[in-house]
């Protein structure tokens, strides 16, 4: 790579790391959660998700890990659940990328919002077997569904600071 490259990288990375405090910052915010409020929803994720599968580059393993885990503490989600589930969908997101992408954003929103519900169902049933208080459902199925509508605003937030479009991997012509 050269010097270009690897300085436009840590720009892209730098960017994502702001944009990544804003939401955290939003969500520690008074308009955050809170008893008789609606839920927020979970632009982290988007975020973290839509680097990982459009600029892998930009989003190495533990930068995911460390911003997972932070936000797992801001939200007041059952720490490393959701990283849990953010690293395995991390993979399954490197495995099919080529898949993924070339079915367009209908595709990968639809993987995004299928994902997220998956991490969810994990977080409630941890915190089920382990006794723990946990939300109603109602109030993670309305920030699953918010977090979701937020996923196209998140990318256009992000397109708009650098290009999202996928780097080539060399496969995308095969399949």
């Amino acid at each position: 790579m050269s010097a270009a490259g690897a300085l436009s990288t840590w720009i892209a990375r730098a960017a994502v790391l702001m944009l990544a405090a804003l939401f955290l910052a939003l969500a520690l915010s008074p308009a955050g959660l809170a008893a008789g409020r609606l839920p927020m929803p979970d632009p982290v994720f988007a975020l973290l998700f839509i680097c990982r599968l459009r600029r892998p580059e930009i989003m190495p393993l533990g930068l995911l890990i460390a911003l997972s885990l932070v936000s797992d503490l801001i939200r007041g989600a059952p720490l490393g659940v959701g990283t849990l589930a953010m690293l395995a969908a991390a993979e399954v997101l490197l495995r099919y990328r080529d898949r993924i992408l070339r079915g367009g954003f209908g595709v990968e929103w639809l993987l995004a919002a299928c994902l997220f519900g998956a991490q969810m169902t994990a977080q409630y049933l941890l915190l089920s077997i382990t006794f723990a208080p946990r939300p109603s459902l109602s109030a993670l199925a309305i920030s699953a569904g918010m977090t979701i509508l937020s996923y196209p605003c998140v990318f256009l937030v992000l397109r708009g600071m650098m290009p999202m479009r996928p780097n080539q991997t060399g496969a995308l012509g095969r399949l």
